[in-house]
């Protein structure tokens, strides 16, 4: 899957998304055939939050996915 964002610089794929988050934590993962109904790619355009919310990205994508693994593994934490 391609996963592009309107108004930010890079593209990015699931593959280098789940190499920024999981291999820095020694997880393994597996690779399988698409799915039935999986999309092949994902647009998003920044522009309107930029313009409605006066919000800018400041982070790029590895630092993004890096902040949300963290988090997630702090709300998991707490759970149990």
């Amino acid at each position: 899957m391609l996963v592009r964002l309107k108004g930010y610089p890079t593209t990015s794929n699931v593959l280098s998304m789940m190499c920024i988050t999981l291999e820095p934590e020694g997880l393994n993962y597996k690779m399988g055939s698409r799915r039935i109904g999986d999309i092949d790619q994902i647009w998003a355009d920044v522009h309107k939050a930029e313009k409605d919310l006066n919000w800018k990205a400041e982070l790029d994508l590895k630092a993004m996915l890096t902040s949300a693994w963290s988090w997630e593994k702090r709300i998991n934490k707490q759970a149990t």
